[in-house]
């Protein structure tokens, strides 16, 4: 189970990497791996059908994991969107920080965003 967030994003998103690099990255290294972090709650939405995790009802959280140093855009902000169970809304709020578990599913190498579903508070 992989517990750091910085030193993922460094390597997905850091050294002038382009979204493309990145999802091959992410593709060879990370895809489906299970992850254990802490964060911060930024946003949190439920719905009935979610487009990017093609599954409802959930709700879904986008949680800062990571800032990392960009050349390109100077210091980055690295946020993980997280498919909780829909009774999860009651325990999540906007800038509390949380641990959370669940599984990497996809990855957005251009907003820098990482994809997680089975997302479960610890």
């Amino acid at each position: 189970m992989d517990t750091d967030p910085v030193a993922l994003s460094q390597r997905l998103f850091g050294e002038n990497r382009l979204s493309f690099e990145t999802t091959r990255i992410y593709e060879e290294e990370f895809a489906e791996r299970a992850i254990r972090w802490a964060g911060t709650v930024r946003r949190v939405t439920s719905y009935e059908s979610d487009h990017d995790f093609r599954s409802g009802p959930i709700t879904k959280a986008v949680i800062e994991v990571a800032t990392i140093e960009n050349d390109l855009y100077g210091n980055a902000r690295v946020d993980a969107v997280v498919a909780f169970p829909r009774e999860a809304a009651a325990h999540l709020n906007e800038g509390q920080d949380i641990d959370f578990t669940g599984r990497l599913v996809k990855v957005d190498g251009l907003v820098r965003n990482l994809f997680v579903t089975d997302g479960r508070l610890v």
